[in-house]
């Protein structure tokens, strides 16, 4: 199956990301933004217990159609797990979610861990969810859940700059056991499209010099070329974005379209723009007033 676009939802709860200048989306937006999502055949919605109140905005809407992925909490127990979910379902005014992820997976390494996962799988067996998975930030973190859990679903940072997973074969091997990748943070929480960036990034220049040699010479927006290197990935099911406005949202799908045809896109050499240093592709490590 084709790689697709999905609807990511932070911004729905909370004034999320380094590029947001417009805050929390107003309800009436969050409309606009969802009736165009449905009508431009975008499935996934993205959303998570802690992202504010973006499940109960979620919630006032009809939602059938769209296939919700949400996120529990850090847990206290493996009972937690089902007092949150129920929580979530409630306030999504949903009987059953498309996926249900760990934000906080390393818990399954911890004492109640093996509770934990019988837990989500009972999630399974009875309706609740339909797949079960993780939220992870690093390579490591993966192959260890890997060498001991079952998954449906993993999601996982990737972009021009963050191409660890990609690089580490890990998506390919999500491809041969039959799990499903969503890739969030695709703009790098938008860093990668800002025409003026912040005074720190000024130590990484030669990467944002090489982005937009890059897209000069491939004749391509930086929207067009964040989003071309999707296609060329395995195992992916959905892109996850997020957006402010209607109008963004139909920007991304455009530069979506056209980034998976032209002649210029395929032929990039997304490798060469991989960055190393934690500082620029991990958000958690920039300075506090910019994240």
């Amino acid at each position: 199956m084709a790689v697709s676009v999905g609807l990511g939802t932070v911004q729905f709860g909370l004034p999320y990301g380094i590029a947001n200048t417009a805050g929390q989306v107003s309800r009436a937006q969050v409309g606009e933004i969802l009736a165009l999502a449905r009508r431009s055949g975008v499935h996934f919605l993205d959303t998570a217990y802690l992202y504010g109140d973006a499940e109960q905005v979620l919630g006032s809407f009809d939602l059938s159609g769209f296939r919700v992925v949400s996120k529990l909490p850090e847990l206290t127990s493996a009972a937690h797990a089902r007092d949150c979910l129920e929580t979530s379902l409630s306030r999504l005014n949903l009987s059953q979610l498309d996926s249900l992820l760990l934000h906080r997976p390393a818990q399954l390494f911890g004492d109640f861990g093996d509770a934990l996962y019988q837990q989500l799988q009972q999630f399974k067996a009875q309706g609740l969810v339909k797949r079960i998975g993780v939220s992870v930030y690093t390579p490591e973190e993966l192959t260890a859940l890997l060498e001991q859990f079952a998954l449906d679903l993993v999601q996982l940072p990737l972009n021009l700059f963050d191409q660890r997973f990609w690089q580490q074969g890990l998506l390919e091997m999500c491809q041969h056991r039959g799990i499903a990748v969503h890739l969030r943070s695709v703009f790098l929480q938008g860093l990668l499209l800002m025409p003026k960036r912040p005074a720190w990034c000024a130590q990484y220049q030669t990467a944002f010099d090489a982005l937009d040699t890059i897209c000069a010479k491939a004749n391509q927006t930086p929207l067009e070329t964040c989003l071309g290197i999707v296609h060329q990935l395995p195992a992916v099911e959905s892109a996850i974005v997020g957006c402010t406005e209607a109008a963004e949202l139909t920007q991304i799908l455009a530069a979506f379209a056209t980034s998976a045809h032209t002649t210029n896109a395929l032929a990039i050499n997304y490798q060469e723009l991989a960055q190393t240093d934690d500082n620029l592709i991990s958000p958690m490590r920039w300075p506090r007033e910019t994240r």
